[in-house]
């Protein structure tokens, strides 16, 4: 039986760590966004700095941006967090914590669907057991050609040992080794 490990590329204390640096991030700004315009211009590199930072640890962690409902998550928050004033809003927690949702529920899809044995490729295929290798009843389609390969001595070396007291053991090998 094949084994399969289990995918799980945000555990829940990375998921807790990313939250609560988003809680910061977001504290931080709401506190910049009522200082006018230099608040808000710092609010906004503020911003840019927490979108670089979610945008390496989800691409470190193995999240990355692949799909464009993360793309969508991911460039909502960057924007809501760049416009004064609607800075002050949580977007970088809920953005996270959207995009932590997400990859878990691709971890919980693709775990499913490892765990199934049988993949149809359509719905209403019917699922065809073909025998195993070592089955009484089991007959190969498989032809072997009519002359077999001839084997490259120096490509395989035979794997017995002739008595000689070097590392080496094949013929050809031989005469380079002088027996002590």
């Amino acid at each position: 039986m094949e084994q399969t490990q289990k995918i799980d590329r945000i555990p829940n204390v990375w998921a807790f760590f990313m939250v609560s640096v988003a809680i910061i991030f977001d504290l931080l700004g709401f506190g910049l966004a009522f200082i006018p315009v230099a608040g808000w211009l710092m609010a906004s590199a503020v911003g840019v700095v927490a979108f670089l930072t979610f945008f390496l640890w989800f691409t470190f962690r193995g999240a990355g941006y692949n799909s464009t409902r993360k793309v969508a998550i991911s460039g909502g928050g960057f924007l809501v967090e760049f416009i004064p004033l609607l800075n002050a809003l949580p977007a970088w927690t809920l953005s996270t914590s959207l995009m932590i949702m997400v990859v878990k529920g691709e971890d919980l899809f693709e775990n499913q669907k490892n765990k199934l044995k049988l993949k149809p490729k359509y719905y209403g295929q019917k699922l065809t057991v073909k025998p195993a290798a070592n089955d009484r009843n089991y007959k190969s389609n498989y032809t072997s050609p009519s002359t077999p390969s001839p084997v490259n001595a120096r490509q395989n070396p035979p794997l017995t040992n002739r008595g000689f007291k070097g590392i080496a053991s094949s013929d050809d090998t031989s005469r380079f080794i002088k027996a002590a």
